[in-house]
C-alpha cells in the first residue's frame, strides 16, 4: 500500500506501485493455472532443454528489472528426462517466488542448478543469495499479501510435481541472507 501513496513521486509513484501489484497478481495467476494443469501432460523431455528454454523465456526480466539469471545444467542431469509441462511449471514457479523475495531489490539475481547426484536421484535448486527470507517463508496461503502467496503457491506447485516422482521440494533460508527453493526428482528416466 505505501507504494500506492502519492508523495514526491506523485503519479509515476502510484504507476509503479499499480505495476508492482500488477505483476505479483499476473505471477500469482499463472502459479495457479499451472498449478491446476500439472498432470494434464505426459510428455517427456530432457532436463537441460527445459532450463535453456526458461531461461529464454526469462529474457524479458533480464532487460527490464537487470535480472541477472544464472542456468547451470551437469552433464549427467542435462539427459534426464522428465514430464516436460510440469517440470517447466515448477521452475518457472521456484523462479518467480525467487523473484517476490527480490522485489525492489538493485541487480536481483537468480541461479538455476541441477545435478544428478547419488545414482537415480536429481537435484534441481533456485537460489538467490541477496534477501533474508523468514523462516517458514513459502507456508502461508492465506496471507492477506499477494507477495507472500507466490511462494506458497511455487512450493506447492514444486511439491505436486515432485510427488508423483519420488520426490520432495523444500524452501529454505540461507544462512544470512539469501534462499533455495529445491526440488528432487527420484525416479526419473535417463535418455537413451
Amino acid at each position: 500500500r505505501r507504494a500506492l501513496r502519492v508523495g514526491r513521486g506523485g503519479a509515476l509513484s502510484q504507476k509503479v506501485g499499480a505495476d508492482l501489484v500488477h505483476s505479483q497478481v499476473a505471477r500469482a495467476a499463472w502459479l495457479i493455472e499451472a498449478t491446476l494443469h500439472t498432470s494434464e501432460d505426459d510428455r517427456f523431455a530432457p532436463l537441460g532443454a527445459i532450463v535453456y528454454q526458461l531461461a529464454d523465456a526469462f529474457r524479458s526480466h533480464v532487460s527490464l528489472i537487470g535480472l541477472q539469471l544464472e542456468c547451470s545444467v551437469s552433464g549427467s542431469a542435462a539427459v534426464w528426462k522428465v514430464p516436460e509441462h510440469p517440470v517447466s511449471a515448477a521452475i518457472t514457479g521456484a523462479v518467480f517466488a525467487t523473484l517476490s523475495f527480490l522485489e525492489g531489490a538493485s541487480n536481483p539475481r537468480i541461479e538455476v542448478h541441477a545435478e544428478a547426484a547419488h545414482g537415480r536421484t536429481l537435484k534441481i535448486e533456485v537460489v538467490q543469495r541477496s534477501v533474508r527470507v523468514p523462516p517458514g517463508a513459502g507456508n502461508d496461503l492465506a496471507s492477506s499479501l499477494v507477495s507472500d502467496v507466490i511462494p506458497a503457491l511455487a512450493l506447492r506447485l514444486a511439491r505436486t510435481v515432485a510427488a508423483p516422482h519420488g520426490g520432495t521440494a523444500e524452501l529454505t533460508a540461507l544462512p544470512g541472507a539469501g534462499s533455495v527453493l529445491q526440488l528432487t526428482f527420484v525416479n526419473a528416466q535417463v535418455a537413451g
